[in-house]
């Protein structure tokens, strides 16, 4: 299995008001898929902590990443219904926001 950082936006996602991390990272485990998550880290007392996980799907492109306003942008390129797995093409700008351990889609 292979790891790697695709995208990393600070800005404050947490309640402390510190400087925490949206962190987009691909990762494969063998196969031809190449799956791409969104992880929240948060600034805890100066340790990072992975504190929740999204997933955003099989080889869908990420354009952009910021933190505004507590909440996670991402600009970026998915999968429509007859899209094969290679070639996604649906625009789409989503946005998270954590809640407890979660990340929601808003």
């Amino acid at each position: 299995m292979f790891v790697t950082i695709v995208k990393i936006a600070f800005g404050q996602l947490s309640k402390n008001k510190t400087k925490d991390a949206a962190v987009i990272y691909a990762y494969n485990t063998g196969g031809s898929g190449i799956f791409i998550r969104l992880g929240a880290v948060i600034n805890d007392q100066g340790k990072p902590n992975n504190i929740a996980v999204a997933d955003l799907g099989d080889r869908v492109k990420i354009n952009s990443l910021s933190i505004q306003s507590g909440k996670i942008i991402i600009d970026l390129v998915t999968h429509g219904p007859n899209d094969p797995a290679c070639c996604p093409t649906v625009k789409k700008i989503a946005a998270y926001t954590l809640v407890g351990n979660k990340l929601v889609e808003k």
